[in-house]
């Protein structure tokens, strides 16, 4: 047992036999600091506008520690090619006429070049490239707004004190998790779903205003992650007709969301030709993969041109085959405790929704979270492969579940006792000093922000080759052998042609002169990622030269 383990197994039995020993422990502290918080949770717009600030200003604080995320999974390289695209005014790219040495997993080609996902997430970070210089600095900003509209939306629901405690709860999720040190975590359609949920109480007495934010949620979700957001969706829609909202309430909602609803459709125009075929389904006719729910049967297999999607389809074919077993019940509840972990720095702060579900079930108020919770529990179910941002649309109706559970834990006693306050006091306590706790040894160790595939080292080749300068082409050879395939590599700017460095696929001397052709006047390297990850040797079959050290910044 590791002497981190050991001392957080420590905290919370201290703080469980703490609670049921000495209840009134700190009590007067305690006191304080809630009506401390209450007064200024009273201040509602101020409030919630001071946690987005918190948010943003501690993740900038950090920088000079832990720099701008490198990108290097599959979906991030995706939304920077979104963000480039967009924030250079176009919705998307024409082709490249030799697009065949361009192909990576998730990037279209034809009939436009483009990623495959909707554009939600790429707006966002199109907003960081334009603002601040840089695509993440849109995640940072989605995260601070995400603080903002989750504590305006548990206002809806719980008085301002218990607003703010559920707010604060999100801090390991809003400030260190890899929802804000990446380029595709789930800030964007959390906003979504918050907003949609955080709408709903108010429907009747502010009829324009909140119209005007489900509508914008319910956009946000079919714009960000459209599955997941449907089946929230749907269950919101069904609670709001049995409350017999006013008609004008509905009238709003129907008008905005088809305005919404055209621009996404004219956004697939753009990128496939036809409003009503997703970039997704247009990916998936191009580039046959595996069944994204495991009740859909497993295609054929299908004959890739690139060693990097064969790689692609074997793991997804594994991850399909597994969600037809019985070990299958343990990735996924392993997933959801990952999720709860991330969410609130331990997924232990969920334990007294067990203990309080009876509760909850005849909550009348709360029947519209149960119903999304069933939706949620359908997703799990289903996606073969399941990542905690998944579930972003359903965030608001996870925190107001585990808000109105400490509610009740906080009026609870044992023999007379007032040992429920002290759990919900010393509980979120023990969770907030861990995490706090290991993100400080984590910066006082120097600790990267999460992993370090071999790919995260794309842009410092890309600055080593321009420190040389001129324009460059990078021809990545894949041996093959996909056990060894460590990560993509051959992903580019939204204009290939202009851009200082350019990254393509290998495909024999003999196709590769119709590109050196193309680009002429470049030097030409070759990068053997599975052989060397610290070289480029000149592309020069026929003669052998010294190869050129790359540097590992």
């Amino acid at each position: 047992m590791s002497f981190s383990y050991a001392a957080r197994v420590a905290v919370w039995i201290a703080a469980v036999v703490l609670a049921f020993q000495f209840p009134l422990l700190g009590a007067g502290f305690f006191r304080r600091v809630e009506k401390a918080g209450c007064t200024i949770a009273q201040r509602r717009w101020l409030c919630c506008f001071a946690l987005g600030l918190a948010v943003l200003l501690v993740r900038a604080a950090l920088l000079p520690v832990w720099g701008i995320p490198k990108p290097s999974i599959y979906d991030e390289f995706g939304y920077i090619l979104q963000s480039d695209t967009f924030s250079s005014g176009r919705l998307t790219n024409p082709p490249h006429p030799l697009g065949e040495f361009f192909e990576s997993p998730y990037t279209l080609q034809r009939p436009t070049y483009n990623a495959k996902f909707p554009p939600g997430q790429g707006l966002m970070l199109a907003t960081g490239q334009v603002l601040l210089g840089d695509p993440w600095f849109g995640v940072w900003l989605s995260c601070g707004i995400l603080a903002m509209v989750l504590y305006w939306a548990l206002g809806e629901w719980f008085p301002p004190g218990w607003a703010l405690f559920g707010s604060v709860l999100m801090w390991p999720l809003l400030m260190t998790s890899y929802w804000m040190d990446s380029y595709w975590g789930g800030a964007v359609a959390a906003i979504g779903g918050v907003l949609v949920i955080g709408a709903v109480p108010g429907l009747k007495r502010r009829t324009f205003s909140t119209a005007v934010v489900l509508a914008t949620g319910s956009v946000i979700l079919m714009a960000s992650r459209p599955f997941e957001g449907s089946v929230l969706l749907v269950p919101a829609l069904c609670y709001l007709i049995l409350r017999k909202i006013p008609w004008k309430a509905w009238g709003l909602i129907v008008v905005l969301g088809a305005m919404g609803l055209a621009l996404l459709g004219f956004y697939n125009y753009r990128v496939t030709g036809k409003p009503l075929r997703l970039p997704y389904v247009e990916y998936d006719s191009q580039y046959p993969s595996t069944s994204h729910f495991n009740f859909l049967p497993l295609p054929p297999p299908a004959q890739f041109r690139h060693a990097d999607f064969t790689a692609m389809d074997r793991w997804e074919r594994a991850k399909w085959s597994r969600s037809r077993t019985l070990g299958f019940l343990s990735d996924r509840t392993s997933d959801v405790v990952k999720f709860l972990g991330i969410l609130m720095g331990s997924a232990l702060l969920i334990l007294p929704v067990g203990l309080f579900w009876p509760q909850l079930l005849r909550d009348k108020r709360l029947q519209l979270h149960r119903w999304c919770l069933g939706g949620l529990l359908l997703t799990l179910a289903t996606e073969v492969v399941y990542y905690p941002h998944y579930a972003a649309p359903f965030l608001a109706v996870i925190v107001v579940l585990v808000v109105q559970t400490y509610r009740h834990l906080r009026v609870w006693e044992y023999e007379g006792r007032p040992v429920g306050r002290a759990l919900s006091r010393g509980l979120p306590l023990a969770a907030l000093l861990l995490w706090s706790g290991h993100e400080a040894v984590r910066i006082a160790q120097h600790q990267p922000i999460g992993d370090d595939p071999a790919n995260t080292r794309h842009k410092a080749i890309e600055e080593s080759l321009q420190e040389r300068g001129g324009s460059h082409l990078i021809l990545v050879r894949y041996t093959g052998d996909l056990d060894k395939l460590p990560a993509e590599w051959i992903y580019n700017r939204a204009d290939i042609d202009n851009s200082p460095v350019i990254w393509a696929q290998d495909l024999g001397a003999v196709e590769n002169r119709k590109l050196l052709d193309h680009l002429k006047g470049r030097s030409v390297w070759l990068f053997e990622p599975e052989e060397d990850l610290t070289k480029l040797n000149p592309y020069n079959p026929p003669l052998e030269t010294p190869g050129t050290e790359v540097s590992n910044r």
